[in-house]
């Protein structure tokens, strides 16, 4: 009777350790810092014309409205790609300055 007392007394000890581990175990795995990713963005405009530019300036504010901060953009202009930018009064610049000044 002894050794049944004895017998029961482990088996419930066991029980009740595992009762107590298994939240714990499952609480370990769900629980993890959060860590903010910054998305590296960069375009690059080598053609002339708006049409280049109006697609590179919508991907820009698009990447903006969903990324937010978390998100460095950098638009590349060489070559042809620079007429744009020279051209006095072109109609993109007011985009073009306020997308740089967000």
């Amino acid at each position: 009777m002894k050794l049944l007392s004895i017998l029961l007394s482990a088996l419930l000890s066991i029980l009740l350790s595992a009762l107590i581990a298994i939240p714990l175990a499952a609480n370990a795995h769900t629980e993890r810092p959060k860590v903010q990713t910054t998305h590296r963005v960069l375009f690059e405009v080598t053609m002339a014309g708006a049409e280049q530019w109006t697609a590179v300036l919508n991907n820009v504010e698009n990447l903006r409205a969903a990324f937010g901060d978390t998100a460095q953009i950098e638009v590349v202009a060489h070559g042809q790609g620079l007429s744009l930018l020279v051209v006095k009064g072109n109609a993109l610049a007011k985009r073009m300055e306020k997308l740089s000044m967000s």
